[in-house]
């Protein structure tokens, strides 16, 4: 199975969200045992939230970018 690089979600309770999700799938298709090999990389809100409010689009855009 490969590893799946993740982004988070801003919040924790979307990356939460994202994390059961692809579990499940992992699981379904190889079995109830499997779970999918992640990793993920999760954003502090109140960063984000400081860049939105700034109108720093071009280094929200890099921090994204950089993450991935």
């Amino acid at each position: 199975m490969k590893k799946i690089g993740l982004i988070g979600g801003i919040t924790p309770e979307s990356t939460i969200l994202y994390y059961q999700i692809l579990n499940t799938l992992s699981a379904n298709q190889l079995g109830k045992t499997h779970s999918a090999e992640l990793i993920i990389n999760s954003f502090d809100f109140g960063q984000i939230s400081q860049l939105l409010t700034e109108g720093s689009w071009d280094l929200l855009d890099k921090k994204m970018a950089d993450t991935a």
